[in-house]
């Protein structure tokens, strides 16, 4: 399933430059069908596929023998107007994304949404943009535009913490996708161009500390 919607981001990437809706499904004439839990290393579970940040998949069932063949399959309404920054991520048979408010789970074949959250502003947003998601056992962690860190359970995107972790007033807000590892999320403010001093941080993902 991965090699689909890679495929069908790297063409429909370039040709949308306002994101209504995200065209996921892109099948080979093949039909070849992965299983349903593929190793981890064909899964893309952080912004950068892994921790070297080399963004390289091993994946070889799309090629330039057959990229020609390549035909949509379905498409998502991800339910938000302005620009799509989000890193897509692939967890088994499901892509997770962002946009500036709303968090989404989907299907990888069919293009159900299996669960969304829209985060409603405390404040303002200095810059309607993110960068997509980050995963850890089970769970998935996103910045917002007013400076709250997100927790979500992958399953069923119910929320398992929300802690105020920018100060808007500063400047301070999340646009970049966060990192999980050995148990800590972590994450630098935006907000340079509004007078912010960048930082970095690290929080507990069991509970936000």
């Amino acid at each position: 399933m991965a090699q689909r919607l890679f495929a069908a981001m790297a063409r429909g990437a370039s040709s949308l430059p306002s994101m209504s809706a995200l065209f996921l499904g892109m099948s080979l004439s093949t039909g070849q069908v992965q299983a349903k839990n593929p190793p981890e290393n064909l899964q893309w579970q952080t912004y950068n596929k892994s921790y070297e940040g080399q963004r390289y998949s091993p994946l070889r069932q799309i090629d330039r023998t057959n990229i020609a063949t390549l035909k949509r399959v379905c498409e998502v309404e991800v339910g938000e107007q302005g620009a799509f920054q989000s890193g897509l991520l692939v967890i088994d048979d499901t892509l997770f994304m962002t946009t500036p408010h709303t968090t989404l789970a989907v299907n990888a074949t069919t293009c159900e949404v299996r669960w969304r959250d829209v985060h409603v502003e405390t404040a303002p947003y200095l810059n309607p943009g993110n960068r997509g998601p980050a995963y850890y056992e089970g769970k998935i962690f996103r910045g917002t535009g007013d400076g709250w860190l997100v927790a979500f359970d992958a399953r069923t995107g119910r929320q398992l913490w929300k802690v105020a972790a920018g100060d808007t007033k500063l400047g301070e807000h999340f646009s970049s996708a966060p990192i999980a590892w050995k148990g800590k999320l972590y994450i630098g403010t935006s907000g340079g161009d509004w007078g912010a001093q960048a930082r970095v941080a690290a929080y507990d993902v069991d509970d936000g500390r």
